[in-house]
């Protein structure tokens, strides 16, 4: 468990988060700009000296008489720019990273990582040479090679092109499952948060707004703290259900229906999986649809109506059994079908909204 119990003052900013985050699993950090979440980062890190106590496992890192160092925290860190080492080859920048973690036990290969990461072509070059989203990948490899108790990542995919971030959030979330790794990452992006996190902590003005699984805690206050009105939705808690290789189609089971979308995972049959479902990606039918190129359709009921910030388009909240998900259509469109609360509908999603 990481205990935290801190207070810090930057300005007329103040931090004050009261948390415990379990260990070997990944806790996502969220909130609206400004709320905290990089601070909160940097106190665990020691890069911020709090106030107040954190303890990991059965060490104190920072207490009324205690502060342990960065560097013996045993710690990777990902910034939001990569801060490689302008002076070193990416293959020197990794170099180094092992030898930090030559007195833990090695569990993740030098090559597995460079392999999933793409670096085979980057390694002899240098820092200047590279992309952005390259810089981004070695920092991330580096971080890793570590071998660190506990891995830090602040918005560590936001430069990195949607191809490697397929391949990077399923890895990511690979080393909690198999290699028991703690992973606390900060990100805006809700299909990072429902891919990666086990659990969510939610900052408002430095203050803990909320903190449990990350299906419970990625509710409609949370998600409008991560998206505009425009891409606003909700999150399916769901379990998967199995890989399709000739279509290259990942199955998952949602109150008792099967959801269809080409998204690759690697995960058992039964893991629990969360899944963010974009209002302006739900149509909406009366009557169960044949000969259409959309595949999934989920019964639901109607719960409120509620007219959007453009004129032209309602927001319907529908209930999927025990869950909720969220439609925007034209009024006209509603009003010719006659949607209400009450109404039974099908909830029709496309399955390229999640490729």
């Amino acid at each position: 468990m990481i205990e935290v119990d801190i207070q810090k003052r930057q300005c007329d900013f103040n931090l004050d988060v009261n948390v415990e985050i379990p260990l070997g699993v990944s806790t996502a950090v969220i909130g609206a700009n400004g709320s905290g979440k990089t601070t909160f980062l940097y106190c665990l890190a020691g890069l911020l000296r709090p106030s107040g106590r954190i303890r990991f496992d059965d060490t104190d890192w920072i207490n009324e008489k205690t502060f342990l160092q960065p560097y013996a925290r045993e710690i990777g860190f990902v910034f939001q720019d990569a801060r490689l080492f302008s002076h070193l080859t990416v293959s020197k920048n990794l170099d180094y990273a092992e030898s930090r973690s030559s007195h833990r036990p090695t569990q993740i290969s030098r090559k597995k990582v460079i392999q999933t990461l793409e670096l085979e072509n980057l390694l002899q070059r240098s820092p200047a040479d590279i992309s952005g989203g390259e810089s981004q990948r070695v920092a991330i490899a580096r971080a890793i090679l570590c071998q660190p108790r506990l891995l830090l990542l602040d918005e560590p995919l936001a430069a990195i092109d949607d191809k490697n971030r397929k391949i990077l959030l399923p890895f990511l979330k690979q080393l909690t499952v198999e290699h028991a790794m703690t992973i606390v990452f900060v990100s805006h992006a809700v299909d990072e948060v429902t891919a990666l996190a086990d659990y969510a902590l939610l900052l408002d003005q430095g203050k803990r707004i909320a903190f449990g699984a990350s299906h419970e805690v990625l509710q409609t206050r949370a998600l409008r703290a991560l998206t505009s009105y425009r891409n606003s939705g909700a999150v399916l808690y769901a379990k998967f259900t199995g890989w399709d290789e000739k279509y290259k189609i990942s199955h998952f089971s949602i109150e008792g229906r099967t959801l269809s979308i080409p998204l690759f995972l690697q995960s058992k049959k039964g893991a629990d999986s969360l899944l963010f479902v974009q209002a302006r990606d739900v149509s909406i039918a009366l009557q169960p649809c044949r000969d259409i190129s959309i595949r999934n359709e989920l019964p639901g009921t109607i719960l409120t109506i509620e007219q959007g910030q453009d004129d032209a388009f309602v927001d319907i909240k529908i209930a999927i059994g025990n869950q909720y998900i969220f439609s925007r259509i034209t009024r006209a469109a509603s009003d010719a079908l006659k949607l209400a609360p009450g109404v039974r509908i099908y909830a029709l999603i496309k399955s390229a909204s999640f490729g």
